[in-house]
Formats: C-alpha cells, structure tokens, sequence
C-alpha cells in the first residue's frame, strides 16, 4: 500500500522486478516498486531488499536458470508436442 507521498517506481512499473521473468529486483526502487518523487527522479540510496535469488541455494538457481533457458529455446514445447503427436490410445 502506497501513502500519499508515494508513487510507482518509473523503472519497474510499480512491480519491483525487471528482466524476462521478473528475476531480478529492478535497481531503482530496489524491489519495492515505490518511490517518492526524489526518489523517482534520482532512485533510492543506500537501501538495498535482499533479492530473491540471493536467499536461493547454488543448486536451485542453477537449475531454474536452465528450466528458464529450455523455455526460451522451445525445446520444453517441441518435446510435449511430440509426446502428444506419438501418443496412443490407453497412454
């Protein structure tokens, strides 16, 4: 909830997050999607939310990095459309 002095970030939109899929926390507003107008001008100094990613193990980001690489490729939908394309009956 935004006070009155309070605006969406110009950076993020008010979502707090940029890139493809919302990875990463935008570096104006610092994830919160809220400034107030100086700060919408120049961004927020010296304050810093801990990111997502920055609280998820080696292993888990790795892996969601390469899920997000197959996406982007096709391949995760060129493979169910072959499963669909040589189903049968009863599979």
């Amino acid at each position: 909830m935004m006070t009155k002095d309070e605006m969406s970030c110009s950076e993020c939109g008010g979502i707090g997050g940029v890139g493809d899929i919302l990875e990463d926390e935008c570096p104006k507003c610092f994830g919160t999607g809220k400034l107030d107008w100086i700060e919408n001008v120049v961004g927020k100094r010296g304050y810093r939310l801990s990111s997502f990613w920055d609280r998820v193990d080696a292993g888990t980001k790795t892996m969601a990095e390469n899920f997000i690489k197959r996406i982007k490729s096709g391949a995760i939908v060129n493979h169910h459309k072959n499963i669909y394309k040589n189903a049968k009956v009863g599979d």
